[in-house]
C-alpha cells in the first residue's frame, strides 16, 4: 500500500512539476503573444485606412515596451493619425524606441532636434542622431545627414561627405538624393570646385524618373548651357514636364515664356495667364504680378479691375516691389479700390525706398501738383 501511495505520489509530483513548467513556459510567451497579436490587428487596421483603431492598437502594442511598437505609436502622434498631433508625446516615444537601438527612431528623433518638434530645435544633435541611424544603415538617414553637410547645419560643410552620403541614399532609390547629388556638384567652395557636367547628369537622371525639382534644373541646364549645350526647344519641353509635375518655379518660367515670347515660344497670352494662376494660386509673388497685369490690361482674360488690384496687394503683401507700385497705381486711378491720394502716395514711397523707378516718377509728379 505504501508503495503504490509512493507511485501515486512521484507521478502526481512529476505531473504538477510538468504543468507548473508548462504554465511558467506560457508565462513567458505571453507577453510577445500578446504584443504579436496588437502588431498584427494595428497592420490590419492600417491597411484599412482605419486610423483610429490602428491608433488604440498601437497603444497597446506598447504596453510590452517593444521598439517597435514605440515607433509606430511616436509615428502616429507625430503625424496626427488616429489622435491629436503632440510632438512631446513622439519625442518621448522615440527616445524610449531610440535608447533600445531602433535605427528608425534614432533618425526620426534627429529630425525632432532639426525641426524643434517635442524639443528644443537642435541642430548638432540632429546631426548626431542621423549619423548613428546611418551608421546601422538606414538610408534616410544617409540622406538627411548628406543634406546637412551639404549647407553645414549641424556640423562643418563638407561636400565630400555629402556626396559620400546621398550616394549612398541614392542606391536605395531615393530621387531626391540624386537631385541633391547634383545641387552638390552644382555648387563652388573654396575646397570644392564642383562639376557642372556630373550636376547635369545628376539632375538628367533624377528628372527621367519623374522629380519635378531635377525636370526644372534640367530646363535650367539647357537655358543656360550649364553643363552641357544650349537648347531653347529642350528647356522649354523640361520646363513644362516639371510645370505638369507641379513645380512652382517651373510653373512661373514656363507662364513668362508665354507672356514675354520667350525660348522659341509665340506670345500666348491665354496660355501664360493659365500658368500664372497655377503658379499664383501658390502664392507666387511674381506670379500674382503677372496676373494683375493680365486683369488690368485684359490680356488672356477679361478685364477686371478688381481681380487686378486683388492679385497686385497679395504679391505687395509678399513684398514684391513691382506690385507695390502697382498697388499705389490702383489706389491713384481707383483701379478695383476707391481713389486715395494718401495711400497711393505710401505705395509709391515703399516703392521708391526699394529703388523702384516708376515709383518715384509718380512721386514727383504728385508732389508738383
Amino acid at each position: 500500500m505504501k508503495v503504490i501511495k509512493y507511485i501515486v505520489l512521484l507521478f502526481a509530483s512529476f505531473f504538477g512539476l510538468a504543468t507548473y513548467a508548462q504554465s511558467d513556459k506560457k508565462r513567458e510567451i505571453t507577453s510577445q503573444d500578446s504584443l504579436d497579436y496588437c502588431m498584427r490587428q494595428a497592420k490590419k487596421a492600417l491597411n484599412a485606412r482605419n486610423a483610429s483603431a490602428t491608433y488604440r492598437w498601437y497603444r497597446r502594442a506598447v504596453r510590452f515596451h517593444s521598439p517597435s511598437a514605440q515607433l509606430a505609436l511616436a509615428n502616429c502622434y507625430y503625424w496626427g493619425y488616429g489622435t491629436e498631433r503632440n510632438f512631446e508625446k513622439a519625442y518621448y516615444l522615440y527616445n524610449k524606441a531610440a535608447e533600445q537601438g531602433d535605427r528608425i527612431a534614432e533618425y526620426s528623433l534627429g529630425n525632432c532636434y532639426y525641426y524643434g518638434h517635442g524639443t528644443k530645435k537642435d541642430y548638432e544633435q540632429a546631426v548626431n542622431w542621423y549619423r548613428l541611424s546611418a551608421s546601422k544603415g538606414y538610408f534616410m538617414a544617409y540622406f538627411n545627414l548628406g543634406c546637412c553637410y551639404k549647407d553645414g547645419v549641424g556640423t562643418s560643410r563638407n561636400y565630400r561627405k555629402a556626396v559620400e552620403n546621398l550616394e549612398k541614399a541614392a542606391n536605395d532609390s531615393i530621387l531626391a538624393a540624386v537631385y541633391m547629388l547634383g545641387t552638390v556638384y552644382d555648387a563652388k567652395d573654396n575646397d570644392w570646385a564642383g562639376d557642372k557636367k556630373k550636376a547635369f547628369d545628376y539632375y538628367l537622371q533624377a528628372a527621367m524618373k519623374g522629380y519635378p525639382q531635377a525636370q526644372y534644373k534640367v530646363g535650367v541646364c539647357y537655358e543656360t548651357g550649364t553643363g552641357g549645350e544650349k537648347d531653347y526647344d529642350k528647356a522649354m519641353d523640361w520646363y513644362l514636364k516639371a510645370a505638369d509635375n507641379g513645380n512652382l518655379e517651373a510653373q512661373f518660367k514656363v507662364g513668362r515664356c508665354y507672356y514675354h515670347g520667350l525660348m522659341n515660344v509665340k506670345n500666348n497670352y491665354k496660355k501664360a495667364f493659365f500658368w500664372m494662376k497655377m503658379a499664383g494660386e501658390q502664392n507666387h509673388p511674381k506670379a500674382q504680378y503677372y496676373l494683375g497685369l493680365l486683369y488690368l490690361n485684359g490680356e488672356g482674360v477679361t478685364l477686371d479691375y478688381n481681380q487686378a488690384y486683388n492679385w497686385f496687394r497679395r504679391s505687395a503683401e509678399q513684398g514684391y516691389v513691382p506690385s507695390i507700385y502697382y498697388v499705389g497705381k490702383c489706389y491713384l486711378e481707383g483701379y478695383g479700390v476707391t481713389k486715395d491720394r494718401g495711400s497711393a502716395m505710401d505705395y509709391f514711397q515703399r516703392a521708391a525706398n526699394s529703388g523702384n523707378s516708376s515709383a518715384k516718377a509718380e512721386l514727383m509728379l504728385l508732389r508738383s501738383e
